[in-house]
Order: structure tokens, then sequence, then C-alpha cells
């Protein structure tokens, strides 16, 4: 009486009663080549025994993805220098680096020169949106550099995601972006064939928890901010302190001169903005008083625009006080 070894693949929820359980395997999404090898020589090895070996069961280590065992080229397309500064380090912490391009028509530009296994391509970008680049290099790039492309938004605005995938984008995280979201992609982006472009990563600082961690009324979420970017990330949160302060002065005057012009499209644009660099450095009032002033705008009423923007200029004043200690 011969077995067939069985390999079971993905989660083993429902008890299969009426399997002999000596002669199946299982394995863990996603599959490992060495670990669908050892599972069938294992399987082999005790079908030609008569005596029942035990169950190799490769789910002992959760592994996690990391940039020594699987090299990755990213190229992160992102137009919000704090953001981009967020996702780096968050990939640095799975031992990974990136290429950054500021719009979709950059993106295209470096993605004709060099192969990438993965880009993160932000949807909402002036110059060229991530939608219409995906649109593009899926129509130009040859078969073989074609890279996993991953959208990521802060609209989780239905249809959002079913235009992202016919566009030909592989998969889509909202954003700010979470680490355990962002190992998934890692873990789920398959490396193309293609050698080049060898990048160093640099070692992280010491560790240090930076973060006043109970203070509930703080217009910071540090606890947030902590998950996001490492609780030993002295010299980045300074960095983006520094850019998010700059870069937030910017915004808000654009803000005012958009709604003093009455134009919506613009209020709707700098909103949009505002509101994902404050997400990225979890300051989460700031971020939705932008939101609602964006969603108003979209809905082009500005007849609570200048309330709105009173609201988000104090809630600023409160989040460059929280920051001021951590400035370089």
């Amino acid at each position: 009486h011969h077995h067939t070894p069985i390999v079971v693949v993905g989660n083993l929820n429902r008890k299969l009663d009426h399997i002999d359980m000596d002669h199946v395997g299982f394995l863990r999404r996603p599959i490992k080549p060495a670990n669908l090898f050892e599972t069938i020589v294992a399987l082999i090895n005790q079908n030609d025994i008569s005596k029942p070996a035990p169950v190799l069961n490769p789910a002992q280590k959760v592994q996690t993805v990391h940039g020594s065992e699987k090299p990755l080229r990213i190229l992160l397309v992102e137009d919000n220098a704090v953001n981009r500064k967020v996702a780096t380090r968050m990939l640095q912490r799975f031992g990974y680096s990136a290429i950054h391009a500021e719009n979709g028509a950059q993106a295209i530009s470096i993605l004709q020169e060099h192969p990438f296994d993965l880009v993160f391509m932000d949807v909402q970008m002036p110059v060229m949106d991530g939608i219409t680049a995906t649109t593009i290099i899926r129509a130009e790039l040859a078969p073989e550099r074609q890279p996993y492309i991953v959208a990521m938004t802060a609209n989780a605005l239905k249809g959002d995601r079913e235009r992202c995938l016919t566009a030909g984008m592989n998969a889509y995280i909202s954003k700010p972006v979470r680490l355990p979201e962002l190992e998934q992609v890692l873990t789920n982006t398959p490396t193309l064939e293609i050698p080049e472009l060898d990048d160093d990563i640099g070692d992280n600082a010491g560790e240090f928890s930076m973060m006043p961690h109970n203070d509930t009324t703080s217009p910071i979420n540090f606890a947030e901010l902590e998950e996001m970017i490492g609780e030993d990330a002295f010299d980045l949160l300074a960095e983006l302190a520094e850019i998010f302060i700059e870069q937030a002065q910017d915004q808000i005057s654009e803000l005012r001169v958009a709604i003093n012009e009455d134009d919506a499209g613009r209020v709707r644009e700098w909103a949009h903005s505002l509101k994902g660099s404050s997400a990225s450095i979890a300051a989460t009032q700031l971020s939705a008083s932008c939101a609602s002033l964006e969603m108003d705008a979209r809905n082009g009423d500005l007849s609570q625009a200048h309330a709105r923007l009173h609201q988000i200029e104090s809630e600023y004043a409160r989040v460059q006080n929280a920051l001021q200690p951590h400035l370089p």
C-alpha cells in the first residue's frame, strides 16, 4: 500500500481528518525554494521507508524578509520630502535602500536606464501622476524589465484600488505606510533576473528611545511615529522635523493664497500635500484638519475654508512646538 505524499500550501485552518497525516508536508506562503525542496525530499524519503517519519513543518521560525537574504532594487517615487524620508527609513529597517524619484516622469527615465525589482509609486503627484506613469511603464519597458509596482495612496476613495490595478500595478498600500504592510510587499516581490546596481545600506545609529510616550495631549502621536521610523531614530527625527517645518510653512502659505483666490483645485492639492506630510510625522489632528479641507475643496465648497485654515495654522503651531526640542 503506497501513499502519495501531499504538500499543503498556505494556512492549514480546516482539519484534514481524512488524510493520513504522516505523509503530509506543510509549506507557508510565500514558498521558498529551499523549503519546498526539503519538504519534497523528506516526504519522498519517508515514503520509501514503511515507518512514518515526523511531519516536516517549516513554520518553526517566522521568517522576516531582509535585504541581506533577498536583495531588491527599489525605486521610491514620491513627491513629498517628508514621506520619502519616512518610507526610506522604514525600508532601512528591513535592510533595504531605495533610489528616489519625485514624479512619474522622473521614474520612467530612471527605469529606462536601470532595472528595478520593486517600485513604490505615489498615486497623486505633480508633473505626472502614478497611474499615468505605470501605464507608460507597462507599455514601454521590455517584459523582462517589468518591475513589481506598488501603489501608495492617501486617498482611500472607492475606485482608487481598481484604477491602480487596471493601470497595471501589482499591489496597493495606503499612506501613511505601516511596517507590516511594507513587509508583506517586500515578501511578495519577485526578483528580476537582471544583474546590476549594487547599493550599500548605511548602519543604523545607537538604540535609544527618543519619544515622550505618555503625553496624550501632544499634537504628535509619538508612539505611532516610533512604530513608523523606529525608536532609535534620533538623527532621523531631527531631519524629519526640519524638513517638515520648512515644507509645511510653504504649504500653508500656498494654501492661504489658493483660498484667497478661491481656487478649489489648488486648495485641494495643497491640503492633500500637507495632509500627507502631517500623517508621515504622525501629526494626527493636523492631518485630519487638512483632510477636511481637502474634502471640501474636492466638492467645490470653500465656504468653510478660512475657518479651516485658521484651525490648520493653530494646529501647525502646536506641532512645531512639539518638534522644537528634536530640531538639529
